[in-house]
């Protein structure tokens, strides 16, 4: 199926609203909230309502400059231009047509998610937010084989608010040369504008590329650092970047009381580790499918929900009933689709890194060209062409302590320029032998102690069920856990020559 997402016709849209409404606003430099149903009161609510409410969830924002923006800008310009807005209403879709979108989004999450496990074991997570505002951007930017490349794989025309809600909860951070002039279109493609905390937040600033080494701007580094993670080195030569874009998901759930106690994990049969546990019983639910179990602790802005398959590894199960058990899970726990039934979450108490590439699905969708350095064509960049694209996703980090658990991933994107790009402005050692010490206690009798948690899936939702991350907890460190054996006759370790 076609993900739904919104790149280019929503960057042409902006524009043209803006130079519709030129007459809005009066010069005073600061926003007003207009909502396109006259009951509403002007102040916007942090929370959105869930499905069921959807007709009083208050209409997403649009941005409408007061004067019609020239092609290209500088950074500053942008920004100017950005201040001096009004803001006017975007229709809400209705129940069913959100319904369908969060299957998406669902979809969307489990397949990233599926391809990502391919019979690992590592701690791994996807993130559908940072994956939208990855391909807004280069949607945005491409033009041509690139654009269709994505295209065929990519709704690129969801409507403002699904837009606003795709990219919720991502800030975005880009950096330019200084002087350097981009296309308007492109800017407020990766610019939602919007004035809710929940929605993605954008800032721009300019950073010296090509005038000086970036490495030396201490508060570039710093604010590259703090938004990615990541360092300028990763991209190479500094002087051929004309955008460095970063975008950063941070996600927060608390809990109250909770019994802390040291319990053992299974990593996989045979293979047990002794680690703290946390098991959180106040205000948790659980649904028990034909084959998985799945604990929720709702929150007011943020569901946490474990789903834990009966048998098999992550792997085998996402591979058929992922989609279907994460779909009946949230119908049961949190669309009232089943009376709800204490549960009990059992999370470790650990800081945990996770492998993250947010253009996993671009990639695997064959989408290659944009980050071809000789055959990218990008111009809705800056209406010059010759670039290419970077990627980096830093691992992302789960940290789970007594009072609650939070959640933080990135990626980067440089777009970088090419004197070789066609579309630019101008065109083992061997130690001995190996012995294999087979069974070690044939002739013994172990028993391996009982696990209290085995490899588990960890979602979180937000307020209308979409998912902010999904991740797959299979390896944690500890202690490692022996059986009991007993040997009869006496253990003879013997190796044949």
């Amino acid at each position: 199926m076609k993900y739904l997402l919104l790149l280019r016709p929503y960057a042409i849209c902006a524009a043209a609203a803006l130079v519709a409404l030129t007459g809005c606003g009066g010069g005073s430099g600061s926003a007003s909230v207009q909502s396109s149903d006259p009951t509403q009161a002007s102040a916007i609510p942090d929370v959105l309502p869930s499905v069921p409410t959807v007709p009083e969830v208050p209409p997403t924002p649009l941005a409408v400059p007061e004067v019609l923006p020239p092609t290209q800008l500088t950074i500053p310009a942008y920004k100017a231009l950005r201040s001096r807005t009004v803001v006017i209403g975007s229709p809400v879709p209705d129940v069913a047509t959100m319904a369908a979108l969060t299957a998406g989004n669902h979809h969307l999450a489990v397949v990233q998610l599926k391809a990502s496990l391919a019979g690992g074991t590592i701690n791994l997570a996807v993130a559908p937010p940072l994956t939208y505002a990855v391909l807004r951007s280069l949607g945005a930017a491409a033009s041509g084989d690139s654009l269709a490349e994505i295209s065929r794989s990519f709704d690129l025309a969801p409507t403002p608010f699904v837009a606003s809600q795709q990219t919720s909860r991502v800030a975005s951070q880009l950096w330019a040369d200084r002087g350097r002039q981009f296309r308007a279109e492109f800017l407020s493609a990766t610019d939602t504008f919007g004035p809710w905390p929940r929605l993605a937040a954008w800032s721009a600033d300019e950073a010296g590329f090509a005038a000086a080494s970036a490495a030396s701007d201490s508060a570039f580094t710093q604010s590259l650092a703090a938004a990615s993670g990541l360092s300028i080195d990763w991209f190479g030569a500094q002087t051929n970047i004309r955008l460095l874009m970063a975008h950063s998901l941070a996600a927060n759930a608390g809990w109250g009381a909770l019994v802390p106690f040291n319990g053992i994990f299974e990593r996989a049969p045979n293979d047990l580790v002794l680690l703290p546990l946390l098991r959180l019983t106040a205000g948790v639910t659980r649904y028990a499918g034909a084959d998985f179990t799945a604990d929720l602790l709702a929150g007011g802005d943020l569901h946490l929900m474990t789903l834990r398959p009966a048998s098999g590894t992550l792997t085998d199960f996402a591979a058929t009933r992922l989609e279907p058990a994460l779909a009946e899970a949230v119908q049961a726990l949190l669309s009232g689709g089943a009376a709800p039934a204490a549960g009990e979450m059992l999370l470790p108490r650990a800081d945990i890194s996770l492998a993250l590439q947010a253009d996993g699905p671009l990639r695997r969708a064959g989408v290659a060209q944009v980050y071809d350095e000789v055959l990218a064509n990008l111009p809705g960049l800056d209406g010059l062409g010759g670039t290419y694209v970077q990627t980096a996703s830093p691992a992302a980090a789960l940290h789970i302590a007594a009072d609650g658990l939070s959640f933080q991933a990135a990626d980067a994107l440089a777009f970088t320029f090419s004197p070789r790009n066609l579309h630019g402005p101008t065109n083992g050692s061997s130690a001995g032998d190996v012995f294999t010490l087979g069974n070690a206690f044939p002739l013994g009798t172990c028993v391996w102690p009982a696990t209290d948690l085995r490899s588990f899936f960890l979602v979180l939702l937000d307020t209308r069920h979409w998912v902010v991350s999904f991740a797959a907890i299979q390896s944690l460190p500890g202690a490692a856990v022996a059986p009991a054996c007993r040997f009869d006759p006496p253990l003879v370790a013997r190796i044949s020559p």
